[in-house]
């Protein structure tokens, strides 16, 4: 039986306000993972990791709003535990256990796909770096799955832990709950780390001041998910009490849920920063492809985008090198071979090839991943592809050449 017979009153006050809060964010969490996914698929990138891991939580969270939320509704959740029939009782803690095992794997899966994308960001960071991202990230997971452990194990028979009056005992609610904190706290913990984390890598990106602090302040959003954590922490406690569960639940599940689908929505954004500069009619050029996750083609002269950036050239139609998405990182062994055999024929010419190299290594590196991408690409052939690229600098005639050259001279002489 999903839905025991009405006895008492169901919906109770907390419960509709359960509901309407993560159908709100189940549905903006929805929008942005389909817009991801469209972003995916249009712009030939494939579909990595962080944005698979992503979906999967987006799923694993439906399932549980969909399913598990409504019915334990339906049956009783937010109602005092006395006004309910026992059947009600144990239909709405069995479906109230399958959404917070749900919930646990989400979480978990949520945050394992923003560690995704950072690693994929992070990919020529140090060992130790990375070592400690995949660190968090199997801990979580395995906290998610001791957690769910726990709660299956925790009594004999397993299901006295919904229906109360059955025979039995719970030996294992104390260590259950015990589990219960440390896995909150080490939710939190991994909440914080996921905030400061990425402020870490934008201060070593060679972007402007202005982008800096808006990829932080995105960023910083992750202070929600870790108040959220330390208030489902702190509602722990309502394990410990055996009266009035069908009501008291309620406060729980709503920080757990909220965290789940904040953990979602942040993670989201980033990849989304082109998007967002597009519809907010955002100029500064380096609104594209921030993070190198995302990005658009422009057209124009051979001129600075902005001054204020130096990030993007565009080209004339027709050039031998074409706009195209790039990537912050570089490796610094491409950096440089393109650094190799500078012509220096005039102080702004040198200028113009110190910008025109660094231009051509950003964007070489989000190609570089495509080009790997193919089943038949060998690593011998990079140094070749970037002899190759660094040819393009005579796609310019002197004078456009000396022209900007001139401007980020003047412009640097200025900013003096």
């Amino acid at each position: 039986m999903i839905v025991a017979p009405r006895v008492g009153p169901t919906f109770g006050t907390s419960a509709w306000l359960l509901l309407v809060l993560s159908s709100v964010q189940s549905l903006l969490a929805a929008g942005l993972i389909g817009l991801r996914a469209y972003d995916a698929r249009k712009s030939n990138r494939g579909w990595r990791w962080d944005l698979i891991l992503a979906i999967f939580a987006t799923i694993i969270g439906f399932v549980l709003q969909c399913v598990c939320g409504i019915v334990a509704c339906l049956n009783g959740l937010g109602t005092p535990q006395n006004e309910l029939s026992p059947e009600q009782v144990g239909l709405t803690l069995l479906w109230s256990w399958i959404g917070v095992i749900l919930g646990l794997f989400s979480l978990a899966i949520g945050k394992l796909a923003i560690i995704a994308m950072y690693i994929y960001i992070t990919r020529e960071a140090a060992r130790k770096e990375r070592f400690f991202l995949w660190l968090m990230g199997s801990i979580a997971v395995l906290a998610c799955v001791l957690q769910s452990t726990f709660i299956l194990t925790e009594c004999t028979p397993t299901s006295k832990l919904w229906f109360l009056d059955l025979p039995g005992k719970c030996p294992g609610k104390e260590l259950s709950v015990k589990f219960a904190y440390f896995s909150g706290a080490f939710s939190a913990f991994t909440d914080l780390v996921l905030v400061v984390y990425p402020i870490s890598i934008v201060m070593r990106f060679q972007c402007s001041r202005s982008t800096k602090i808006s990829i932080c302040a995105v960023m910083a959003g992750g202070l929600l998910p870790f108040a959220t954590s330390v208030g489902r922490t702190c509602s722990v406690r309502v394990f410990d009490q055996v009266q009035n569960q069908t009501e008291r639940y309620v406060v729980l599940f709503l920080w757990g849920i909220t965290e789940q689908w904040l953990i979602i929505i942040l993670g989201s954004l980033p990849p989304l920063r082109s998007y967002f500069a597009k519809w907010f009619n955002i100029h500064d050029p380096d609104t594209s492809s921030t993070l190198g996750l995302t990005g658009n083609n422009g057209a124009g002269e051979a001129v600075l985008d902005d001054d204020k950036s130096d990030w993007r050239l565009s080209y004339k139609e027709g050039d031998c090198i074409s706009p195209t998405v790039y990537q912050i990182s570089a490796s610094s062994e491409t950096k440089g071979i393109l650094s190799d055999g500078c012509v220096t024929e005039s102080k702004a010419d040198t200028e113009f090839t110190q910008f025109y190299l660094q231009q051509v290594t950003k964007e070489f590196s989000d190609d570089l991943d495509k080009l790997r991408s193919a089943p038949d690409f060998k690593d011998s052939s990079v140094k070749m592809i970037v002899q190759a690229l660094q040819q393009g600098r005579s796609c310019f005639d002197k004078d456009d050449r000396v022209r900007i050259g001139k401007a980020r001279l003047d412009r640097a002489e200025g900013e003096r």
